[in-house]
């Protein structure tokens, strides 16, 4: 009965050491990036220039973190997948920029060459790559070496994702989370980190720098665009998962 009701320290011992190691994976990049973040604004670099300091420090920092402690390939960043797996991530981005293009009063659209390329190169190369080696790489890696199942490791590591971008306003909590769960199917499906991170950089440059927006919208209007974002994300999530059981 003992041997029933107490947890020997010999077994208990190393799960928390898989939990330490897997906070401390995700942690430290983070913290990384806003040390880089601080002593930027500390000499005086603002705006975009100190985002890319906090992403580029936290990108390279996580990188380190998954060679060391899984290696590259097994986070998804070994050969490039095919063109049919970056198909996959324009599908994703197709369908989920139909609530943006409905729901979103649009103004116009950016025209300066040098600013897209420069608006382009700041949301793959550091904010998507970043973000996706972070949360659908060492995270998503994390929990399931911790034995949790494929399902339960993304809707976690994406509920964390949505977490990370409370700035956005409680009301989009779920867009993001929902987007997490998407590109976490991507993940999946590509058996690679390049096809989200080329998704996830694409949606962020189309919404963000290529299409002007209006700064308000009603929110009726954005209670509809959310429940959509989400049903997308989801619909998505299981079109892949079909789509994987068939090819296995």
């Amino acid at each position: 009965m003992n041997a029933i009701a107490i947890r020997s320290p010999a077994v208990a011992r190393p799960r928390l050491q898989a939990w330490l190691r897997m906070v401390a994976t995700v942690l430290t990049p983070l913290v990384a990036g806003a040390i880089a973040m601080v002593v930027a604004q500390l000499i005086g670099v603002t705006g975009r220039e100190r985002s890319a300091i906090f992403y580029g420090v936290q990108l390279v920092a996580a990188l380190a973190v998954a060679q060391r402690t899984y290696g590259l390939r097994t986070i998804g960043l070994g050969a490039l997948p095919g063109s049919a797996a970056f198909g996959w991530s324009a599908a994703l981005v197709a369908v989920r920029l139909v609530p943006w293009l409905l729901l979103i009063p649009l103004v116009g659209w950016t025209r300066d060459p040098l600013q897209l390329l420069s608006a382009f190169a700041y949301f793959l190369l550091f904010t998507a790559a970043a973000e996706e080696v972070l949360f659908r790489g060492l995270l998503l890696r994390g929990i399931v070496g911790l034995g949790a199942g494929v399902l339960t490791a993304a809707v976690v590591s994406s509920a964390v994702f949505g977490l990370f971008h409370l700035s956005g306003g409680l009301l989009f909590l779920p867009v993001f989370a929902a987007d997490g769960l998407a590109f976490c199917a991507l993940r999946l499906r590509t058996d690679s980190l390049y096809p989200p991170i080329a998704a996830h950089g694409v949606l962020n440059f189309t919404t963000a720098a290529l299409l002007l927006s209006a700064n308000v919208v009603s929110d009726a209007r954005a209670i509809v665009y959310v429940a959509l974002v989400v049903a997308i994300d989801i619909a998505f999530w299981a079109e892949t998962t079909r789509s994987r059981r068939r090819a296995s």
